[in-house]
């Protein structure tokens, strides 16, 4: 209406549907944009990595830090770079994950020092209980395995073995979990493994040190990946870093796979980003993953580190 002197005085500014587009002032939040709106600020994702599992993380020749896990986050890094960035670092798997009271996440994935980790599994369990995980970037290509030592070429445990009464050796820190042994089955006999079998994490946790209490006697057989040992594999006279070299020789003479195939652990395969449960990042990454993971650079990185099978095809494939 026209007001006139019986109308009440009043401040109250006009509707913003009728303010012309230059005095809008609060950005987009009414429903109404000012003609210049500040870009929402990029997410930063910290992402840690471990070096002593190739082709997904490792340094080269030069300490440069390597890695499918590292190279698709650089390449999301680049789709997304107007959202989203990836900072990859080093850092030992215990920093997001370890054995410590049956399973926990590590110090600086509680603390925030990181914000993810990558290439881990998603696997079933406690892991599942207490992180969240992005899709996964390779199909679930994880399966796990038994190790038995060899006397005379023949395995101390046989692959029939229900491991009543048996020691289980965990690989702390790594997939699969101690607590997942209840989720796999033996793929001699189809059935499930006995319930009176002990699991037995070592002191530190990794690859070298299972493996350590194992050549001592400290359990029966070794709960792992089913293609570690493989991994490990160093030419004569050899040395690495990440693992020791040694520790590993004699696979196939020394010791060797006793169960292999077994996918029953894992909820989904290797993962771009682990992260504490209810930080939200796995929702944040899922998006830009999914796009980058419909160009050519996602075939040329599979390429590259000699994951095509285990990749998931697009149309470049």
């Amino acid at each position: 209406c026209y007001p006139n002197s019986f109308f009440p005085t009043t401040s109250k500014d006009a509707a913003p549907y009728i303010k012309e587009t230059d005095e809008h002032t609060t950005g987009c939040s009414d429903g109404y944009c000012a003609c210049s709106v500040d870009a929402a600020p990029k997410t930063v994702i910290k992402v840690g990595q471990d070096v002593d599992w190739p082709p997904y993380a490792f340094k080269d020749e030069n300490g440069t830090l390597q890695g499918f896990g590292k190279d698709m986050a650089d390449g999301m890094t680049a789709l997304c770079s107007a959202d989203l960035e990836f900072q990859v670092v080093q850092a030992k798997w215990s920093d997001c994950w370890t054995s410590t009271n049956g399973g926990s996440v590590g110090a600086k994935l509680e603390d925030g020092t990181l914000d993810a980790c990558t290439t881990y599994t998603h696997t079933r369990g406690v892991r599942d209980d207490l992180l969240e995980f992005s899709n996964s970037m390779l199909k679930d290509n994880r399966p796990a395995g038994l190790i038995s030592l060899l006397r005379m070429g023949k395995p101390l445990v046989d692959g029939q073995d229900d491991l009543n009464g048996k020691r289980v050796i965990d690989v702390g820190g790594w997939a699969p979990t101690a607590d997942t042994i209840v989720d796999v089955e033996n793929k001699c006999t189809n059935t499930k493994y006995s319930t009176n079998l002990t699991m037995v994490v070592p002191d530190q946790d990794g690859n070298d040190a299972a493996m350590q209490l194992l050549r001592n006697g400290g359990g029966d057989v070794m709960y792992l990946y089913a293609d570690q040992a493989e991994k490990y594999q160093c030419a004569a006279g050899e040395t690495k870093d990440s693992w020791n070299c040694s520790l590993w020789a004699g696979f196939g003479t020394e010791y060797a796979y006793i169960q292999t195939g077994k996918f029953g652990y894992a909820l989904n395969g290797t993962t771009l980003a682990m992260a504490k449960k209810g930080t939200g990042v796995a929702a944040v990454v899922d998006g830009c993953l999914a796009d980058f993971m419909e160009t050519e650079e996602y075939y040329n990185l599979c390429v590259k580190h000699g994951l095509v099978d285990t990749c998931y095809p697009n149309s470049f494939f």
